[in-house]
């Protein structure tokens, strides 16, 4: 186990992390973490308390309804983190450090996704798409200075202000689905 680098539990009817005693299987090593398409529904601050070392975790298409406080703290080198595909409806505050957040498909509101504070000031990639936003969560994005791609595709917004113009510089940006009817002088200005 010393020498593990990738954990994949995808699709094995999971229910309850606890019953895994996952900490076992943790080596110094590990760097990746899929436990998708299982049927977790709560993601708690215990559950990855031990060290650091995880570059991928792959948390899509379980049942998670509810994230406690501070789930991710401990996972300082942290690349990716997928939620995608969970009906996602409430989130306690969260400090994530990662380049890559995948929340497509949740339900969280605007004032839901503001509890996140993202550490990174220059992203890969967001994916907030199909979450019934009615407006740019800008609460969420107001910390990344740079990002490569931004997802807010399939929600209900109807405008894009000029304060997007002055929260972020975007690589590619995808707005398909929306109900846009108005897009601020400036707003896209940052567009690279």
């Amino acid at each position: 186990l010393f020498y593990l680098k990738k954990l994949e539990l995808r699709n094995v009817s999971l229910a309850n992390y606890e019953d895994l005693n996952l900490d076992l299987y943790f080596s110094a090593n590990i760097t990746h973490v899929d436990l998708s398409l299982n049927r977790l529904s709560v993601v708690r601050a215990s559950y990855f308390n031990f060290h650091g070392t995880i570059l991928y975790l792959n948390l899509s298409c379980n049942r998670i309804e509810f994230i406690e406080r501070d789930s991710f703290n401990k996972l300082a080198s942290l690349n990716c983190l997928d939620l995608s595909g969970n009906p996602l409806a409430l989130i306690e505050r969260q400090s994530i450090d990662t380049n890559s957040l995948a929340l497509s498909g949740s339900r969280l509101n605007s004032s839901e996704l503001a509890k996140i504070h993202l550490r990174f000031s220059d992203m890969n990639s967001m994916q907030l798409e199909a979450h019934g936003l009615d407006d740019v969560p800008y609460e969420l994005i107001d910390a990344i200075k740079s990002i490569d791609y931004l997802d807010i595709s399939t929600n209900r917004i109807r405008s894009i202000h000029a304060r997007f113009q002055r929260t972020i510089r975007i690589y590619s940006l995808s707005l398909r689905g929306n109900l846009l009817s108005h897009i601020g002088k400036h707003a896209l200005n940052n567009l690279r």
